[in-house]
């Protein structure tokens, strides 16, 4: 060793030049001389070949901040979980490498992000999950291909939103509802002992629409055991107290206008007036038909028939007869009268026969 350092020095002295790194002794007790090494440039090499250091693609270290640049590091075997590495060979373009402790990562197809659309996957062939911007500012989605489920740890708890739009918010089966909320228009809320929807809103209506071809009813109001207690059919009439309503308003039970005592089933109590508008006058004739509770009458043609009202009718009208017309019994009249101008003159239909009040 001590030779071999003699010889080279005497060599330099000489003036000789080193054209190329000199590898002598056995390794690990041999020495390297390299003839020019850039500033931080990490030389590299294999065996008894001799150090290099490429300046195209050099790997650098920097003495002041400790660290190693390596542009163009391959590392040609998976570096284990213990040294740093995640233990993968190669990965899938898009998917996400998990794992934990010392064992090599995974990768899955269910868990991916896709830099091209900047959205993150979470789901496999069941469906998928979305996490990723709406596309308006302030405003971002979470989305996927089928039905979202919000749920506890044991699912004892849930809320759905549904592939087509449909909310179901019971937990334990599915309530299809269709639910847009937009702030500001409106609040459901629970004040003291009351579930009250508030519209915040003075231009926005509450409205219950139907189906284009409803035929159950569109609304109804049940107490506990499910019994109907009022409702409104899909013709639009609405029914207390029964669910065939025939009328625009059918109540089965008393109606008390004015006060909130109890008339009793099937009766009417006003606390105040019942007024009726007066209908078009009728020209007498043998059969004539009322056009309201109250009408003139002119001419002096008998009449021996008045038609019902409506099916069903039972009950008065009040003629103002304009002319002396007179009555007769070949139809539904029970008596023969003879009007008199300006004098009413009250007619009853007792189901059969209409009866004048003289």
């Amino acid at each position: 060793m001590k030779k071999a350092l003699l010889i080279l020095a005497s060599l330099l002295m000489a003036g000789a030049a080193v054209a190329q790194p000199v590898i002598s002794g056995v390794p690990p007790f041999g020495s390297i001389t390299m003839t020019n090494l850039s500033a931080g440039c990490v030389p590299f090499g294999s065996g008894t070949t001799a150090l290099t250091c490429d300046p195209t693609s050099p790997a650098l270290w920097n003495s002041t901040t400790k660290t190693l640049t390596a542009p163009n590091l391959i590392v040609t075997n998976p570096l284990g979980v213990v040294s740093g590495g995640t233990g993968l060979a190669s990965l899938t373009a898009g998917r996400i490498p998990f794992g934990v402790g010392t064992s090599a990562f995974g990768n899955d197809a269910g868990l991916t992000w896709d830099d091209s659309t900047k959205l993150f996957h979470v789901g496999n062939a069941n469906g998928y999950l979305t996490f990723e911007d709406y596309g308006t500012s302030g405003y971002y989605k979470i989305g996927g291909d089928s039905h979202l489920v919000f749920a506890n740890d044991t699912n004892s708890g849930r809320q759905y939103i549904f592939n087509g739009g449909s909310v179901d918010m019971s937990g334990t089966s599915y309530q299809y509802m269709s639910m847009q909320v937009w702030p500001g228009a409106a609040t459901l809320s629970k004040a003291v002992s009351t579930i009250q929807l508030e519209i915040a809103d003075p231009t926005v209506t509450f409205s219950v629409k139907a189906a284009p071809a409803q035929s159950a009813h569109i609304q109804d109001w049940e107490n506990n055991a499910g019994t109907v207690l009022a409702g409104i059919d899909s013709a639009g009439k609405f029914g207390i107290g029964t669910t065939t309503p025939a009328a625009k308003l059918a109540v089965n039970g008393g109606v008390h206008v004015g006060g909130d005592s109890d008339p009793g089933d099937n009766n009417l109590m006003v606390d105040g007036y019942v007024a009726a508008a007066a209908g078009a006058a009728v020209a007498s004739a043998t059969t004539i038909t009322p056009t309201g509770m109250i009408f003139h009458v002119t001419g002096t043609t008998a009449i021996a028939t008045i038609n019902l009202p409506f099916t069903g009718f039972t009950g008065t009208i009040t003629i103002i007869p304009d002319g002396a017309f007179t009555t007769t019994t070949a139809g539904n009249i029970a008596l023969a009268s003879t009007a008199v101008v300006s004098k009413a003159l009250t007619m009853t239909y007792d189901g059969t026969k209409w009866y004048p009040s003289y």
